[in-house]
């Protein structure tokens, strides 16, 4: 839901400039916004009598700095939108502000106009859920636009959770197989519906079932008729299961006259969106000679552990690159060249 304008709104100014809450209230006036001031965060942060929906602060304050403000909020369970105040914030203060969902800095010599459009545009943004669900569950038309949508929801799901893009497409190729062969072959004569669940374990595995309760099928013989049987181990895959197949780490088929449920299992390494080197390389399987400079460039950066998800094989050319032999330095210097 949006924020309405008609609802007066608590907004926390923290600064220990008076001249500058002063100012800021002034321009504020009219934005149904109730303005309170504090000069430091420990003085804000022993303000009991009222919560604040919106927070503007020095990110540099006497005391504890607006960074841990905000993360001390948060732990509170309160999370003000919040603009920091800024005349120069370096990448390291816009990123570590990024991380604690703050989008937002103007400038501590204060453009007041501009203060209040960012305000405005804060207080018009719809209000997102705090706790990413863990599951999903959805049911469509078995049709292209029912398959599609199937697609996009698995997709959006797994992002929220910090799937890589690789692991993203194995994902969507994987449903909308499923999904338009339930399409063209569960429902040969009437329509019918195609239900998705999908949902995280262990932080790293999606977890997808895909059902419908059309016209069964013989996976082992690739054929569209009903059997009362599963999916033989080892049995030989038609065509369209075979993509399937090769894009998920599980596959699972249960399939009779009542219908068809397909299990598919999907892992991923977490993409890292932290920095401007963050990137999925979990299914890659080589680098090409831009890639592996970019790699090599970020891995000067003490929080390189976390940017990465490489397969072991490619963290052994890398290795080999950075302390190998002279030829594979001259490669490194090569690259860097």
């Amino acid at each position: 839901m949006t924020v309405p304008f008609s609802t007066v709104r608590n907004c926390l100014v923290v600064t220990p400039d008076t001249e500058s809450f002063t100012a800021i209230a002034n321009e504020l006036r009219g934005s149904n916004l109730r303005c309170h001031h504090a000069e430091s965060a420990e003085a804000a942060l022993d303000s009991t009598s009222f919560t604040p929906d919106l927070l503007i602060a020095n990110s540099q304050l006497p005391g504890a700095s607006g960074l841990e403000l905000v993360a001390t909020l948060h732990d509170r369970g309160c999370f003000p939108r919040t603009i920091f105040l800024a005349d120069k914030p370096t990448f390291e203060d816009g990123q570590a502000a990024w991380k604690l969902g703050v989008l937002e800095f103007s400038p501590a010599s204060l453009n007041l106009p501009a203060l209040r459009d960012t305000v405005q545009s804060l207080l018009e943004q719809a209000e997102l859920p705090s706790d990413v669900p863990d599951s999903l569950a959805i049911t469509t038309s078995a049709t292209i636009a029912g398959a599609e949508t199937l697609v996009r929801e698995a997709i959006a799901f797994a992002m929220r959770h910090g799937a890589g893009p690789a692991a993203r497409a194995r994902l969507g190729g994987a449903v909308f197989e499923i999904a338009d062969n339930a399409r063209q072959h569960a429902y040969t004569k009437e329509t019918g519906e195609i239900r998705l669940s999908i949902q995280i374990v262990n932080g790293d595995e999606l977890r997808v079932q895909i059902s419908d309760r059309g016209k069964g099928f013989d996976a082992v013989k690739a054929r569209l008729d009903a059997v009362p049987s599963p999916l033989a181990p080892n049995a030989p895959l038609p065509e369209g299961l075979m993509r399937v197949s090769a894009l998920v780490e599980g596959l699972k088929i249960n399939s009779s006259q009542e219908g068809t449920m397909v299990e598919l299992v999907v892992g991923f390494g977490l993409a890292t969106f932290e920095a401007e080197f963050g990137n999925d390389f979990s299914d890659l399987d080589y680098f090409d000679t831009s890639t592996a400079k970019r790699v090599l460039r970020a891995l000067q950066l003490e929080t390189a552990s976390s940017v990465f998800s490489i397969p072991p094989s490619l963290a052994v050319v890398l290795g080999r690159l950075l302390a190998g032999s002279t030829g594979t330095q001259v490669a490194h210097a090569t690259l860097w060249s």
